[in-house]
């Protein structure tokens, strides 16, 4: 088999950089992969793997965009498509057949018509697979593979207990809530906690939430970072992570912070917590709650013996989230979806 990896996104979130794992990890089992990206997009490739990497550019007029791909397809003769994302959905996914095998990538629950037409469906978590399910998709071709990590536990300092640093990875936007991590620290501020707060990530909501902090009085509390790449670095200088998304399928924050052994706040999100055991692995709040959010950040901050069980936890749930463990069980299944 030739997979062709295709991803569109213009910008730089987890989603694109899942499809970028999919391309190494299954380079590395053996699997001929090579990726097509949009012209223009912000993501690059890693360094030593640009001779992998395909650009092509993309017209506002669909059918032109179809026919490159087909002249693309006609010089790659790829026999099999991963289509990261609804954009190659809607542009590759409305025939019922093709010679060509097509593989959706479902890393969300906001599925598009084409979804029926794909050969096979990868749902990054079992909640995704169950909402596919119920759309209509056929169970047997659905199969459930979470993200993966190259991170490993980082060196860390101690543990900052008088002014612990808490940081976030993330893309700046609403569904993020950004803004609740926001309130939340303005709350533990007000109680007379000591903190800093660091923000990885970019996006369209980055002046609302810099215009948020300066009018809580937080500025010199709260810095704003932008996109990174050394995520082993930002996690090996932060003591806790908070992770208060309003929706999730499976972010790639958690697998990297369940890693990389930091304490780690997230929303009660179906995805999430499918692989994840509350109060052992990291704490669990209310979606949209700065409350609970706060609250739990002090039970992290106060006591060490949770800290500890936490770290403990998460150190054995790692081993699920490896390249090796999760590239395996990927060929294993594109190998089924590609011979049914």
């Amino acid at each position: 088999m030739q997979y062709l990896n295709i991803m569109l996104g213009k910008g730089l979130g987890g989603l694109e950089q899942v499809a970028i794992d999919y391309q190494t990890a299954l380079s590395a089992e053996g699997v001929k992969i090579t990726t097509l990206l949009r012209k223009g997009a912000q993501i690059t490739p890693p360094s030593g793997q640009e001779q992998a990497y395909h650009h092509l550019a993309l017209s506002p007029l669909p059918w032109i965009s179809r026919k490159r791909f087909h002249r693309f397809f006609e010089r790659q003769k790829p026999t099999a498509l991963l289509l990261h994302g609804n954009k190659p959905l809607k542009l590759l996914g409305g025939a019922q057949s093709s010679p060509i095998k097509r593989i959706f990538i479902a890393h969300n629950y906001r599925t598009k018509a084409g979804i029926h037409n794909m050969d096979g469906v990868i749902a990054v978590s079992s909640p995704v697979r169950d909402h596919i399910i119920k759309e209509g998709v056929p169970a047997e071709k659905v199969h459930v593979i979470n993200n993966m990590t190259k991170i490993q536990k980082v060196p860390r300092p101690p543990f900052q207990e008088t002014a612990p640093i808490i940081g976030m990875l993330t893309r700046l936007h609403p569904v993020k809530g950004v803004d609740i991590l926001i309130d939340a620290l303005y709350k533990l501020h007000q109680e007379g906690q000591n903190f800093t707060a660091k923000i990885a990530g970019e996006g369209p909501e980055r002046a609302n939430l810099e215009a948020l902090v300066k009018s809580y009085g937080i500025e010199d509390k709260v810095t704003f970072i932008g996109w990174i790449n050394d995520k082993e670095t930002f996690l090996s200088s932060i003591d806790i992570l908070a992770a208060p998304s309003r929706s999730e399928a499976f972010p790639v924050t958690i697998v990297e912070s369940i890693s990389a052994g930091v304490p780690l706040v997230l929303s009660d999100l179906k995805g999430p917590c499918s692989v994840l055991t509350p109060g052992q692995e990291a704490l669990i709040t209310p979606v949209d709650d700065s409350n609970a959010l706060k609250e739990a950040l002090k039970r992290l901050i106060t006591n060490p013996d949770l800290r500890r069980t936490m770290l403990n936890a998460q150190a054995k749930l790692a081993l699920n989230f490896t390249e090796k463990n999760i590239a395996g069980k990927l060929k294993k299944a594109l190998t089924a979806i590609c011979q049914s």
